[in-house]
């Protein structure tokens, strides 16, 4: 937790420039990425996979056009969940053949978009799916590659079950139906079966739990390929790989990992599977959650039946995932870095609802009006995943610091913006 911030310091530095005076010039609440910190994720993981291994980004975990052109210019593909993602993937420069498509609820569309646009490959969470796509690949007269998603009896265990699990769920093809898939599969004419993709898990903090996880994956796509004489040329392992949110938790061994997927994929290769399978991984909360920190300025300060609030002008409707998750996300004072703590606060944002709350019950140095609270962790499943137009507040700006310089990569979005996407029918408009 805090690892790539000095927490010594008098007041937060992001990269080498003061936090205080970004909040200053671009106002609050305000979302920051260190870019350095994206590149030293990034090239950590790459350089303890085995080469076998792609790093396909998870687009979803934060979609900014400036963060799909960084990881684009390290190297990675991205995996992608819809046709803004597809948008958003071309225009950040990502070829298309380092972007695969998995998602439930495809429509004609989006599958439309994906076969004219050429990407790698599209993986199909049904049967039906399948024939959708080789009916819309026909107009094209391509034959197109697709993978399986499917959904297994086996899982590692999450810290909070987000995407994966072994109950029913709309994700995938039962893996008792994995056969009568395949056969449906190269049975279409104007599609390929060429990959078997797997994502059963999110947040796991444990090498051990990955590689298990990791060796019944390999393990179920080795005996469909053999069991159906399919030619595998990826299997994909989705994401899953977690980041510590607390001083309990530990953070993830990627070259223990890295090692044991190196020596699983050895032995199914011996055994049988194609000496050039790739392997597909897809982090997303991993690459880029630590190098984000959410801004906001404390305007108010209470006392409730004994309980001490800090009132700020964030809160979850930029930053929701408090709301879900119990352990929460670090909390400092910005301009109070390496003041100890000493008082208990919980702190609330703005809204009409008694869900908005960014943090409850922690220790702080004590606050006044005025002060910057810095929320760390928040560059994956932060603003993405929240809901900026309840109450109609402004939404935060995005600055990214690269390389020295700040840079604004999403203006702050205000109400009467908003309203210029509204429209109003001819009889209830109002005329002064």
């Amino acid at each position: 937790m805090l690892e790539y911030f000095d927490a010594r310091q008098a007041s937060l530095k992001i990269a080498d420039l003061e936090a205080t005076a970004l909040a200053k010039e671009y106002g609050t609440p305000l979302y920051l990425y260190d870019a350095s910190i994206f590149e030293i994720k990034y090239r950590k993981l790459r350089e303890a996979l085995p080469p076998q291994a792609d790093i396909f980004f998870a687009v979803k975990s934060n979609p900014s056009l400036a963060i799909v052109s960084l990881f684009r210019s390290l190297g990675a593909g991205v995996d992608l969940a819809s046709l803004g993602e597809l948008q958003t993937a071309l225009k950040a420069g990502v070829l298309p053949q380092k972007i695969v498509f998995t998602g439930p609820s495809k429509t004609d569309a989006e599958i439309e978009a994906a076969i004219s646009t050429g990407i790698f490959a599209i993986n199909a969470e049904s049967e039906r799916e399948l024939e959708r796509i080789d009916r819309i690949a026909h107009a094209y007269h391509k034959k197109f590659p697709v993978g399986l998603r499917l959904n297994v009896g086996f899982a590692p265990k999450e810290r909070t079950t987000v995407i994966g699990g072994t109950a029913p769920q709309k994700f995938g093809i039962d893996v008792a139906r994995a056969t009568e898939a395949i056969r449906l599969a190269k049975g279409l004419r104007n599609i390929e079966l060429i990959g078997i993709h797997i994502f059963n898990a999110s947040q796991v903090l444990e090498a051990e739990a990955l590689l298990n996880n990791a060796e019944n994956i390999f393990g179920t796509a080795f005996e469909l390929s053999q069991k159906t004489n399919t030619e595998l040329r990826y299997i994909d392992m989705g994401g899953g790989l977690g980041i510590p949110y607390t001083d309990e938790e530990r953070e993830l061994d990627v070259g223990t990992f890295g090692r044991g997927l190196a020596k699983i994929l050895t032995r199914y290769l011996e055994k049988g599977l194609p000496k050039n399978l790739r392997v597909l991984v897809e982090p997303g909360r991993y690459l880029t959650a630590e190098a984000g920190v959410y801004l906001t300025r404390v305007i108010d300060l209470k006392e409730s039946r004994g309980v001490n609030y800090l009132l700020v002008d964030g809160g979850v409707h930029h930053l929701l995932r408090p709301t879900w998750f119990p352990t929460g996300h670090p909390v400092r004072v910005a301009n109070k870095l390496n003041q100890p703590t000493r008082q208990t606060y919980s702190i609330g944002g703005p809204l009409c609802t008694a869900l908005d709350y960014l943090a409850k019950n922690i220790q702080l140095p004590p606050v006044e009006v005025g002060d910057l609270l810095a929320i760390f962790d928040v560059g994956a499943y932060g603003f993405t995943e929240s809901m900026p137009y309840f109450l109609s507040h402004t939404t935060p700006a995005e600055v990214m610091v690269l390389q020295g310089q700040d840079y604004l990569i999403r203006p702050r979005l205000t109400p009467e913006e908003y309203l210029k996407s509204q429209v109003v029918p001819e009889p209830l408009k109002f005329f002064s």
